[in-house]
């Protein structure tokens, strides 16, 4: 061996005597047990690198979670923050007649209106329909006649 090479570079066996050795190794037939022990292993080395299943979803029901009263007319119910994007999604209930003051959006918000409507200035929404304002987009004053109720993501304050 030179100062240059190192013993991974070095090879024992010249290439004439690796080909037979690998062209005279039989494959073996493993019984039954044994593929199924070695199955069993491999998804136990699996199981043990994921995180538990349940920690895997979030359900809230329809009846847990806090609505807390926003403004007048107007209650939240936090549904989940996410640190690592830094947003945060949430229901919005609005009662019939309610008016949210014009405000400027900090970050996008996404809104789809699971029930009622909702109308800001010259756009309606109704039940089904999607929105999203951008970043630095102002809503005018946005009214209910009917009551709405709003799914909404958005940025972290």
């Amino acid at each position: 061996m030179t100062n240059n090479e190192t013993p991974d570079s070095v090879s024992v066996l010249d290439e004439t005597i690796c080909y037979h050795l690998d062209a005279a190794i039989k494959p073996v037939e493993l019984t039954t047990q044994k593929k199924e022990a070695m199955r069993m292993h491999i998804l136990d080395q699996i199981n043990a690198n994921e995180k538990p299943q349940l920690d895997l979803f979030l359900t809230i029901r329809q009846d847990e979670g806090n609505w807390i009263k926003i403004a007048p007319k107007m209650d939240k119910k936090l549904l989940f923050v996410d640190l690592e994007k830094m947003t945060e999604s949430y229901l919005l209930r609005l009662e019939p007649g309610v008016e949210v003051p014009a405000h400027q959006h900090q970050h996008d918000e996404f809104c789809l209106v699971l029930e009622g409507s909702v109308n800001f200035e010259h756009i309606q929404l109704n039940a089904g329909d999607y929105h999203v304002a951008h970043k630095g987009s102002t809503h005018g004053i946005a009214t209910s006649n009917s009551g709405a109720l709003l799914y909404l993501q958005s940025g972290l304050s």
